[in-house]
């Protein structure tokens, strides 16, 4: 044991049982497997620390300083100011500014402002927060016991498995998986699986799996983006003041269907699959298809194509040039096509006790039932 500082300025190697007060590296320091250096002051590492036993200590990395992780751990809490590499375990809290790239285990992980993580291999945490840069690399998996986290201001890439729930505030990027729910208050450009569902209070361009529903919320905008299929039983619900747009060039599959609630705006210009209900505004563009039903009862302007059922319930209708209905028109509520306005559909049937006010035109059958 040392008593006092032992400054390193040549090689330090622990092999066995090393017990010094306070220890500043500036050159090499192996701590080797089987091997134990206890301090009861943080280390100081400035050169090079290579942990394949056990530090008993805080370690502080600074700028200059490189440690590996060769499988050891470290039984402590981290500040990294440089470069942390490998694999191992990190028994207190890792507080990254610098450059992490590791695997293991880390009881608590908080990525700093100027902080850039990246997974090489798989990482366990149980706390895990991002206002930086993170990635979990492909192929890879980041385990979070608890909700992760990123924070306003960070960037979280996920190209290969986030085994969590997700709060982002941040931006929220890539095409893997993430096992849990997700709820975005920042920027969310995703395109791949979700396994829980996704609430939406700000801005979201969608693609790829969410196995629960989709939720967008007052003020919050949701943009399709490639394919996007969403399989949850509660299916997608756009809110009062909240903007959905289906993009054109993309598709939406709704296994449970879409509601757009009284004050919603659906906007549809590429492809819908699924029943929509209409409770407040939407606009089927000339690039828009809908496979399925659509429930209209407030204000509807469509100009695309409907293969399937539409039910006008009341409200306001517009049709355009470009409007067909490949399938049933239904009207349950009084409707007037007038001069110089066509509707093309396959069939239309006039419910009991409804009146069509035909002024222009009507191509397709009709049935007054």
């Amino acid at each position: 044991s040392v008593d006092g500082t032992l400054t390193n300025s040549g090689t330090l190697n622990a092999d066995g049982n090393l017990n010094i007060d306070r220890v500043v590296n500036n050159a090499t320091a192996n701590i080797v497997a089987g091997g134990r250096l206890t301090s009861e002051n943080p280390v100081q590492n400035n050169a090079a620390l290579r942990v394949a036993g056990l530090l008993d200590a805080d370690l502080q990395n600074n700028a200059s300083g490189t440690t590996t992780l060769a499988g050891g751990t470290v039984d402590g809490n981290v500040t990294n100011l440089g470069v942390l590499q490998g694999s191992g375990t990190i028994g207190g809290r890792l507080a990254n500014s610098g450059i992490a790239n590791i695997g293991g285990t880390v009881t608590d992980l908080a990525n700093l402002t100027s902080g850039r993580l990246t997974t090489t291999s798989d990482l366990s945490t149980t706390n895990f927060s991002n206002a930086g840069q993170a990635t979990v690399a492909e192929n890879t998996r980041l385990a979070v016991t608890n909700t992760a986290q990123n924070l306003a201001g960070g960037t979280l890439t996920v190209s290969g498995g986030l085994r969590a729930s997700l709060d982002n505030a941040g931006t929220l990027r890539g095409t893997g998986v993430i096992s849990g729910g997700v709820t975005n208050t920042g920027t969310a450009n995703w395109a791949g699986r979700i396994g829980g569902s996704f609430n939406n209070d700000g801005t979201a361009h969608l693609g790829g799996v969410v196995t629960g529903g989709v939720t967008n919320n007052g003020g919050a905008t949701l943009t399709t983006r490639d394919n996007l299929t969403v399989n949850g039983t509660t299916g997608i619900t756009n809110a009062a003041n909240a903007l959905m747009i289906v993009a054109n060039g993309s598709t939406l599959t709704a296994g449970n269907g879409v509601i757009n609630a009284a004050g919603g705006r659906l906007r549809v210009e590429g492809g819908l699959t699924g029943t929509v209900t209409n409770n407040g505004q939407m606009r089927l563009t000339p690039t828009g298809t809908l496979t399925g039903t659509l429930n209209t009862t407030n204000w509807a302007e469509l100009n695309g194509t409907i293969t399937g059922t539409l039910n006008y319930n009341g409200g306001t209708l517009l049709t355009g040039d470009a409007f067909r209905v490949n399938g049933e028109f239904r009207l349950n509520e009084d409707y007037e096509i007038a001069a110089g306005r066509s509707i093309n559909a396959t069939r239309t049937v006039v419910a009991t006790n409804t009146v069509l006010d035909l002024e222009g035109a009507l191509v397709g059958a009709l049935v007054n039932d």
